[in-house]
């Protein structure tokens, strides 16, 4: 189970940084971007037995500061 988290918090690490974008030489997120790809990767950890709690504490773990500008509404999904 370890693993699993922990090849999940690189799967959440990589969304982020794939979502990050230089614009007029600032680094910026595609929010809706970054939320479509958690709720797919959330969806296929509950399939593979990560609880949704479990994976909603690696996400604020991986990305606390942009754990705020995440859509509330991207775990309950899964849940």
């Amino acid at each position: 189970m370890e693993s699993m988290r922990q090849q999940y918090a690189e799967k959440i690490q990589a969304a982020y940084v794939e979502c990050e974008h230089e614009h007029e030489g600032k680094k910026r997120v595609d929010w809706l971007q970054l939320n479509q790809r958690l709720t797919k990767l959330m969806k296929n950890a509950k399939v593979e037995g990560l609880a949704t709690r479990d994976f909603m504490d690696l996400v604020k773990a991986e990305l606390p500061d942009a754990w705020e500008n995440l859509e509330p509404t991207w775990f309950k999904i899964a849940a």
